[in-house]
């Protein structure tokens, strides 16, 4: 983040409480905290809306991306997960009741049957992330450059130029 400077050290120290803290939600950690006496609907809403107040930690947080959680989570192998995790998200389940309907279990064994529909789960969210999610990303993209923004989008402070260097500019650290 602009501004904000923190150390390696103190950057992996935050990373690694923000990540203990999800953690410790998930176990039921929030739960132990659940003031005593609320009705049904109120512990629905506590237990469903308290990860609003973690949201806001972790992201602010992982927004200065100068620890070593960080480093770990920009590896290419790790950022290309995140961009097909859609479409395993999409495809995973699709090849799961194929494998089941099929019996790939009895004629493989299960660890085999489990790492043939891992891997084609992968591969194909690699096949649709790359030939369908990009293409389309791009046609959006290409399509949303030629769409004329409007003068408040043009300038900043009176200013006009790239958007990039505008907002520099504008706040006096070009």
């Amino acid at each position: 983040m602009q501004g904000l400077r923190v150390g390696f050290a103190a950057a992996t120290l935050a990373e690694a409480v923000a990540i203990a803290l999800v953690f410790w939600w998930f176990l039921g950690g929030v739960a132990s905290m659940r003031p005593k006496g609320l009705s049904d609907i109120a512990n629905v809403y506590y237990s469903h809306n308290s990860p609003l107040l973690l949201a806001p930690v972790v992201i602010f947080v992982f927004a200065w991306n100068s620890g070593a959680i960080s480093r770990i989570l920009s590896l290419r192998p790790l950022v290309l997960l995140g961009q097909i995790s859609f479409s395993t998200y999409m495809l995973h389940q699709i090849v799961i009741r194929f494998a089941a309907t099929n019996d790939w279990h009895s004629a493989l064994g299960t660890p085999a049957a489990a790492g043939l529909a891992v891997a084609i789960s992968y591969a194909g969210s690699w096949l649709i992330w790359r030939f369908v999610e990009e293409h389309f990303r791009r046609v959006i993209v290409h399509r949303l450059a030629r769409v004329p923004l409007p003068l408040s989008a043009h300038t900043v402070n009176g200013q006009s130029g790239p958007p990039d260097q505008r907002l520099l500019s504008a706040r006096g650290m070009d």
